[in-house]
């Protein structure tokens, strides 16, 4: 971004030279479908350049919030979410931060006020490490960072935030972690932004993830670097069972080279390389939670997988019940325990009827109501006790998986049964099934208004939870 002009460019590959693109600006609430109630903040069209590169300029005259920026080529397109802050608003608050420091503990001070231009959720876990690398670079620099904004070149301070956002994000999911899978998307997440190796991470089995994850939930990391050391420790202890290498290491200490912590900051590096350690996966034998599961053996791994997440549970005695239905409350559950929202819902409590103060599924609903997931059935009633269609789960879980940042291209509309499906889900369920999470019936038919079943529902999310993004 420069002087308010966001600058937009991206590559549909080589392949896709000359290919015609669309391109147009949404309100991130109201999702990238364009209609007479969510229409095009701004709109542009063009063609890829030989190499597959494309680049689209605008600017945006309106409200600081968040934006919805999507490319549609062919059936295809390409949605990313752009938190809009203006230049004069981070300039300001660049000057006043400088104004009011004059150390790093009055730094510390000032850093709450400003949370909404930093983009950073106001309850967010700041590591003090990282808010000494922010002042540094920020409050020490400042004569460097203001001429650079008064010229019109952000880049460094928008590094500079962009990266201690990151940090803060990924040790604040880490230590407010409910469930497994909350680790996993927040280890996931910081190897995403901070590029840091998870090589070794991820060729562990299901459950090793799962031990490792339930290790380090819940703990205060001082910096990114504190959180990788106990990340290889977790790891060398669930997965290391022999040890071979031309340098006879043990796993006691760190060879030099690259590793986990390559390209995180602060003065560590190295981490676990595969080219000095053997990582033999051990196997568990793993008790059956349930004990009525045996004519569902096609959802029987996503339902004890998703169990040992701590995503589902049992009705008791031992038993799932897979055949039953699945309520709407429970759907808010199975996403918010899944997927990571990090909104603030205490604007919206209160806003359903049916939704009981302080009850178990409270909290759930309205992380997915705010974060734009599911809607109520009507403006004040959310359908607690209500079972849900498959169609309706369809949908909410591709809106979550949109939100977290799976990318959806390939569509597949050949069920026989599709123009029944009503038209806020067609295209949930178009690219669902083009991307093999969901397959429908023997006769080809989806059955969109359908009752979803509790194994369905298990079998769909623990699917989606396998693709890569």
């Amino acid at each position: 971004m420069e002087n308010n002009v966001i600058k937009v460019s991206g590559n549909l590959g080589a392949g896709e030279n000359n290919r015609y693109v669309v391109f147009y600006v949404t309100n991130f609430e109201n999702g990238y479908i364009l209609s007479e109630s969510n229409q095009a903040l701004h709109f542009d069209e063009g063609v890829v350049q030989p190499d597959g590169k494309f680049e689209f300029d605008f600017q945006i005259i309106g409200l600081e919030k968040q934006y919805l920026i999507n490319v549609k080529y062919g059936n295809s397109i390409i949605s990313k979410p752009f938190q809009y802050k203006s230049f004069e608003s981070v300039k300001a608050m660049i000057n006043e931060v400088i104004d009011k420091t004059t150390d790093i503990d009055s730094f510390i001070a000032e850093i709450p006020a400003y949370t909404d231009v930093l983009g950073i959720n106001d309850d967010i876990y700041l590591s003090s490490r990282a808010l000494g690398r922010l002042y540094t670079n920020i409050v020490e620099n400042r004569d460097k960072i203001s001429n650079e904004f008064l010229a019109g070149k952000a880049d460094k301070l928008e590094s500079t935030i962009i990266n201690f956002k990151y940090e803060t994000q990924t040790l604040n999911e880490i230590k407010n972690a409910v469930t497994t899978a909350d680790v996993d998307s927040a280890l996931n997440f910081g190897a995403q932004n901070l590029k840091f190796n998870l090589d070794a991470y991820n060729q562990l089995s299901f459950e090793q993830k799962a031990e490792v994850c339930s290790a380090i939930a819940q703990k205060e990391y001082g910096d990114i670097n504190a959180l990788l050391d106990a990340l290889e420790r977790e790891i060398k202890k669930v997965s290391m069972s022999t040890v071979s290498g031309s340098n006879g290491n043990n796993g006691g200490g760190r060879p030099s080279g690259g590793g986990i912590a390559g390209g995180a900051s602060g003065s560590n590096s190295g981490g676990i390389y595969g080219n000095t350690t053997e990582y033999v996966p051990t196997v568990e034998e793993i008790k059956d939670p349930f004990v009525d599961l045996e004519e569902y053996a096609w959802a029987k791994e996503a339902i004890v997988g998703l169990y040992k997440l701590g995503i589902v549970s049992g009705v008791g005695d031992g038993y799932f019940e897979p055949q039953n239905m699945v309520k709407r409350e429970e759907v808010a559950k199975m996403i918010a325990k899944t997927f990571l929202f990090s909104e603030n819902i205490e604007d919206s409590l209160g806003v359903f009827h049916d939704v009981e103060n302080a009850s178990w599924y409270e909290n759930y609903v309205y992380l997915c109501y705010k974060s734009g997931i599911v809607n109520g059935v009507t403006q004040n009633m959310f359908g607690t006790g209500e079972n849900i269609t498959r169609q309706d789960f369809t949908t909410m879980l591709f809106r979550a998986a949109f939100q977290d940042g799976y990318s959806f291209t390939n569509q597949r509309t050949d069920f026989i049964d599709y123009d029944q499906c009503d038209d806020y889900a067609k295209d949930a369920i178009a690219y669902m099934a083009g991307m093999g999470i969901i397959n429908g019936y023997v006769d080809k038919s989806f059955a969109p208004n359908a009752l979803i079943t509790r194994a369905e529902a298990a079998k769909m999310l623990y699917t989606l939870l396998e693709v890569e993004k």
